[in-house]
This record gives structure tokens, C-alpha cells and sequence, in this order.
């Protein structure tokens, strides 16, 4: 699907996702990286050209996972959303390439706290920041907390989280291919409070670029 201009923005002409909620466009790649910040620092945000468009590159220095959160007003934190980025690898130092979004975001390095909807190596899971180490879901009804998705570095990758109460979906699908239903699903309540919506990725000397971020509260 075509990314479209919308106020500024290289957005994805994405419908409502349900009647009377309408995306809200949170991200600006046009007016540089004020409008970003490290939630977790540990790398560089920088905006390139891609595509013929501009994108924002976060670089990683390796040593511990990183998350840049949407930082500027009217962007504030919330408890449910739906939170939908446009992703690819644009250089890895290792082959441990982990990326993907964020939602209810918060804490501090030493103490991290939110839902993370990865990709990992081949994989998309489900998993969460529990003081300083990422831990995996926890077991949903229905759904598995993870699925094999083969990605490689240049090519983009959709992502599309839900996390609404005690519930979080996700899906991740390769650019050019229909969406998905929801794939991976986790039933972790421990995080209820408003926290931040942004990007996210793992330790490793790589390098990431995200071409669209939209957030809806629900």
C-alpha cells in the first residue's frame, strides 16, 4: 500500500479503526528529531532520505535495548491504543536483529516497564520490559505468544500492536503482502497505567529505519 502526504507526514492511507476513532498522526519525519526522544537512551536518532521520502534512523551503540517515544505536545502518554510503525534493518553488526514498537512505555534505563511487539531473529513475539530484562508474554486463549516471520535487512516491515486492558494483539506482515488477522497475543496485566507509544529495539551495533508511526488511543 502507497504511503500517502497527510499534514506534513508520509502516512499509510490506514481506515478507521473502528467507527468515531481515527489514527492520529504522531509522527513528523520532515522537521528533524526534536520531535523524538530516547525513552531508554542508547543510540542516535537521525532523519535520512528513503524511498524519496524521510524516515527516521535510530542507531544503536549495542549494550542494552533502546526505545525512542513520540516527545513533543499533544502527544501524551495513554493506557489503550493501537500503535502501527512501518520498520526495516538498514545495517546490522551482528545477526541478532531485534526491533519493532512499544506501548505503554515507561520507567527508566534501570527499570523499564511496557509491552514490546518484536521482531527477533526470524520470529514475532509478544513480550514485555520487567525492570532491566525483557520477558516473554504471558499465555493467551488463543493465540501463541509467537510465530516465525522471515525478514531481511532492507526490506520493510509492518507492524500493528493492540493493547487494550489486560489484553495485547499483534501482527507483523512483509511489505507487499496483505495484512494479517491478529497473530501473536499475550495476557500480561501488569502494566495498567498511561505509558509512552514509540519504536523499539534490541542490543546490537545496528541500525533501524521507520518511515511511518501512527498511534490511536482507544
Amino acid at each position: 500500500m502507497p504511503l500517502v502526504r497527510y499534514g506534513g507526514v508520509w502516512v499509510d492511507p490506514l481506515p478507521n479503526i473502528r467507527s468515531g476513532t481515527k489514527w492520529q498522526q504522531r509522527a513528523s519525519m520532515d522537521t528533524g528529531v526534536s520531535r523524538w526522544s530516547w525513552q531508554y537512551i542508547n543510540g542516535s536518532l537521525t532523519i535520512i532520505n528513503d524511498e524519496s521520502k524521510k524516515a527516521l534512523q535510530y542507531s544503536n551503540t549495542g549494550g542494552a535495548s533502546a526505545a525512542a517515544h513520540i516527545a513533543w505536545a499533544g502527544a501524551g502518554d495513554v493506557v489503550d491504543s493501537i500503535v502501527y510503525a512501518r520498520i526495516k534493518t538498514v545495517a546490522a553488526g551482528s545477526n541478532n536483529r531485534v526491533y519493532g514498537v512499544i506501548a505503554r512505555g515507561g520507567g527508566t534505563a534501570a527499570n523499564k516497564r511496557g509491552y514490546l511487539l518484536r521482531y527477533i531473529n526470524g520470529e514475532v513475539d509478544i513480550a514485555r520490559y520487567n525492570g532491566s530484562s525483557v520477558s516473554p508474554g504471558l499465555v493467551h486463549p488463543t493465540l501463541p505468544l509467537k510465530v516465525t516471520l522471515v525478514n531481511t535487512q532492507g526490506n520493510y516491515l509492518r507492524f500493528k500492536f493492540r493493547c487494550v486492558g489486560n489484553e495485547q494483539l499483534g501482527k507483523a506482515w512483509l511489505e507487499g503482502t496483505a495484512e494479517p488477522d491478529w497473530l501473536v497475543g499475550s495476557s500480561a496485566g501488569a502494566f495498567t497505567t498511561a505509558g509512552h507509544c514509540g519504536l523499539f529495539v534490541g542490543a546490537g551495533v545496528d541500525t533501524y529505519a521507520a518511515s511511518a508511526f501512527q498511534v490511536a488511543p482507544l
